[in-house]
Order: structure tokens, then C-alpha cells, then sequence
């Protein structure tokens, strides 16, 4: 079953990932747009107002993040000690 989480788990990080840069890229065309419909004629000028509208898409989904690890329980819980029956004999015959 580890392996299993663990490759869930990489998979979706590749998907979010790629799904992130996605919007982040689309954010940035959007703000360069923005800018030349105003009238600018700059481009580094557009690629700032551009990488805007991307810094701001990250620090939200920091924000969001740190809500989400804030709400997860505080502490781990202390494992259950079980008692465990041993048979003599195994332990004997085990012996070299």
C-alpha cells in the first residue's frame, strides 16, 4: 500500500504542478495584455504588470496552504502498546 500512496502522491504533484504553471503562464499574458490595451507600448513594462498578476496567484495559493496546515491536527497520537504472547519453546529450539 506505500507504494501505491507514493505514487499517487508524486502523480498528483506533477499534476498541480503542471496545472500551476499553467495558470501562473496565463495570469502573466493576461497582465501583458492588460497593460498593452491600456496604451502601454513598453514591453518589460508589460512583463512586470504580467508577472503581477503570477506573484499574486502564488501568494494565494501559499495563503491557502497555510490555512490548510493550520488546520490539521496538532500533534501524533502515542502508539498502543499490545501485548504480545512469546512461546518458550520457539525461542529454545531457535537458540544455536
Amino acid at each position: 500500500m506505500a507504494a501505491d500512496g507514493s505514487t499517487i502522491l508524486n502523480t498528483m504533484q506533477q499534476v498541480c504542478g503542471a496545472i500551476a504553471t499553467a495558470v501562473a503562464t496565463c495570469l502573466l499574458v493576461l497582465g501583458q495584455t492588460g497593460y498593452a490595451a491600456g496604451g502601454g507600448t513598453n514591453a518589460a513594462q508589460g512583463f512586470v504588470d504580467g508577472s503581477r498578476y503570477g506573484y499574486m496567484f502564488g501568494l494565494v495559493l501559499v495563503a491557502i496552504v497555510l490555512v490548510f496546515f493550520f488546520m490539521l491536527k496538532g500533534g501524533k497520537e502515542e502508539p498502543k502498546l499490545v501485548p504480545v504472547q512469546v512461546d518458550d519453546g520457539a525461542v529454545e529450539s531457535l537458540a544455536v
